[in-house]
């Protein structure tokens, strides 16, 4: 088994001008072990189990019933637990025996021979699984199924459907890194991402970068008042936050307020932002004790979505308001509870 990898591998070396090098790029796709791997392994299986094997390798972990929804076929749950039992490079996740991923050199050679074999099936290899974990209640998990089997289009529907969801449980950073791999005219289908995106640009780009996405999201309407409105409650957010950066800070307390009146109450990330700018504008004004309560609403909105990141700046901002009150002691306690809480979270 793995010593005859291992020598395989140590033919290589041997046989490398840049060893450390080799060592770097070696993985499932180098040719001796998949050579090895191939012939010493998959092809004394049934069939069937080969079959199994190769259409599964494109999951990060699997589970019975997200087999059998990628493979088509039912009795997945007692082929992971025959694998486990035969030591076919399958690894449990958890003491149930319901979770499993492929060793990390194993899967990689499953996917490389997939990929040689039947690179028109993987896409929707892809779809099957996205479906399942948007069913399952990880909208997260189901956007990145859809990315990497690049069907932009319904990883971009999965955010604009349940960016709360994804959100709360995977932060700013998995639609944020998305991006860049959105169409305008995705983002002009579902205005909601041109809105994220106009933000996040404001983010980390600044006011002239940001420009054109602004007044791209703000002419964007959808049909339904209800939904329009909620919309428009965003826009206004965004554009409270574009003020801050003009140094218009009593435009941007009012664009805040207008954008609170207009958000529906289980908006909580975007309530969220509302209370931030609010407080931010009055803060940078000169007047902390006017910032206070916006930034303890905005600990309350960021409590709610549990996302400690956010809870974390909320929280923070609220303690800078104190200082400048003069509260210190107060300041002070509350600061380090903050950083205490944070490395607690590996922050």
């Amino acid at each position: 088994g793995w010593v005859a990898g291992l020598k395989l591998a140590g033919i290589s070396l041997a046989a490398a001008a840049e060893p450390l090098a080799l060592i770097d790029r070696i993985n499932g796709s180098s040719r001796h072990i998949v050579q090895f791997l191939t012939d010493e392994v998959l092809s004394r299986l049934s069939e069937n189990l080969q079959e199994f094997l190769l259409l599964t390798a494109v999951l990060d972990r699997l589970c019975g019933s997200l087999c059998d929804a990628v493979s088509g076929k039912d009795g997945s749950e007692v082929v992971l637990m025959e694998l486990e039992r035969t030591n076919m490079f399958i690894i449990p996740l958890d003491s149930e025996n319901i979770w499993y991923r492929y060793h990390q050199l194993f899967a990689d050679v499953l996917r490389h021979r997939l990929k040689k074999t039947r690179p028109e099936i993987i896409p929707e290899l892809y779809v099957r699984a996205s479906r399942w974990f948007l069913q399952t209640g990880e909208p997260g998990q189901a956007a990145r199924m859809a990315l990497l089997g690049s069907n932009i289009e319904m990883a971009g529907e999965i955010f604009h459907d349940h960016y709360d969801e994804i959100i709360k449980s995977d932060g700013l950073e998995l639609l944020y890194g998305s991006f860049h791999r959105f169409p305008i005219e995705l983002k002009r289908k579902f205005p909601l991402l041109m809105a994220h995106m106009a933000l996040y640009q404001l983010i980390h780009q600044g006011l002239t970068q940001a420009g054109s996405y602004i007044e791209q999201a703000d002419k964007l309407s959808y049909d339904d008042e209800k939904k329009n409105r909620d919309y428009m409650g965003i826009i206004a957010a965004v554009k409270a936050y574009a003020c801050i950066f003009r140094n218009d800070y009593r435009q941007a307390i009012d664009l805040a307020g207008r954008a609170g009146a207009m958000l529906p109450p289980d908006s909580y990330y975007w309530r969220l932002n509302t209370a931030i700018y609010a407080g931010d504008a009055n803060l940078f004004m000169g007047n902390p004790r006017q910032a206070y309560p916006h930034y303890l609403q905005a600990q309350v909105f960021s409590n709610k979505i549990g996302n400690p990141v956010l809870s974390f700046n909320t929280g923070f901002k609220t303690a800078t308001s104190l200082y400048f009150m003069g509260r210190l002691d107060e300041a002070e306690k509350m600061t380090r509870e903050l950083l205490v809480a944070a490395r607690s979270n590996g922050l």
